[in-house]
């Protein structure tokens, strides 16, 4: 499955590798990936247009005659101090309900991340292409969440972005979280 699930990658990189390395110096995001690396037995971490800023996307699969593939985005780190009121976790609820893709937290080495997953799940007896092109709508959506509401909820949640931040107010979460400095990559 493993191999399988590179292939369907491979395909979507081919499809979309030139819109993410011409979006890299616009500093804008295009939904697709530039690449890909193996990360262990079940998971690949995909190179995305968030990558060159810190953030990772996860990718983590698991097999069966219908199979799923969890893609999950992590943006930012929790701060204890400024954990979020009972009135802004209802809203997340609110969102969560309303969207693609759930935000959540992950624990790891005593650090909270915040956390963007989605779960695609797919018919094993489908095409590698027709995966392929149903896996990137899977990524679309996620990509298009963290564009329209990743500004609202890391505002909302009290979380601490990996820097920088871009998107539609991308000047003002700069202007909130500090400089903005840029390091390119091959």
């Amino acid at each position: 499955m493993k191999d399988r699930i590179a292939t369907i990658l491979s395909l979507v990189t081919s499809q979309t590798k030139w819109g993410v390395d011409s979006a890299r110096p616009k500093k804008s995001v295009f939904p697709g990936i530039g690449g890909f690396t193996d990360a262990g037995e079940d998971a690949f971490i995909l190179q995305t247009n968030y990558s060159d800023y810190g953030q990772q996307t996860r990718l983590e699969f698991e097999e069966g005659y219908v199979f799923f593939i969890r893609l999950i985005h992590f943006f930012g780190i929790f701060h204890p101090q400024q954990l979020p009121s009972s009135q802004q976790l209802i809203d997340l609820l609110i969102r969560n309900g309303k969207s693609d893709s759930h935000v959540g937290a992950k624990l790891i080495d005593g650090t909270y991340y915040a956390t963007l997953h989605s779960t695609g799940y797919y018919h094993e007896e489908e095409t590698d292409e027709n995966l392929a092109e149903l896996f990137q709508t899977q990524l679309n959506r996620v990509i298009m969440d963290l564009i329209i509401d990743l500004p609202k909820m890391i505002r909302q949640l009290g979380v601490h972005p990996f820097q920088p931040y871009f998107g539609p107010e991308g000047d003002e979460v700069a202007k909130i979280f500090g400089p903005v400095s840029r390091k390119e990559t091959a």
